[in-house]
């Protein structure tokens, strides 16, 4: 989301327009109108508007002045150097632990840590699969 939270000010210098606010305005595609009545955690409209807190001037020019500092850097090293992008810059998902049953394609439940997932074994229960954080992002 940094690009959409910097922007402003490019707008703003080049004195073209006000920025007021700014709004991600997501259409949801795969939303089930089955899914929503069942469970109040899912989105109750296929769409959804987030609000974009916004930046005063000298923020964002202290994060883009931040990342050109550091692709500079970057650029100087050799590959085998140039330091990987944080869990948070690439969209991580955390860890999880599925706790499984066999015949299910689903989990019984997931849990945070290998702990909380072994406690949950019993007779019924026959494996514990390791959810290892999904990149949503390129490194």
């Amino acid at each position: 989301m940094g690009a959409a939270v910097e922007y402003p000010g490019l707008v703003v210098a080049q004195g073209r327009v006000e920025v007021k606010g700014l709004r991600i305005i997501a259409i949801l595609r795969d939303w089930s109108k089955t899914q929503a009545q069942k469970s109040t955690d899912y989105p109750q409209l296929p769409i959804v508007v987030f609000d974009i807190p916004l930046w005063d001037i000298a923020k964002q020019e202290e994060f883009i002045k931040s990342r050109l500092d550091l692709h500079h850097s970057a650029s100087m090293l050799p590959d085998d150097e140039i330091p990987p992008c944080s869990p948070e810059e690439r969209w991580a998902k955390p860890t999880t632990w599925a706790v499984m049953k066999e015949g299910r394609k689903t989990a019984v439940k997931v849990c945070d840590t290998e702990e909380e997932a072994e406690s949950m074994c019993d007779a019924t229960i026959n494996y514990l699969l390791l959810n290892a954080r999904e990149k949503i992002r390129a490194v």
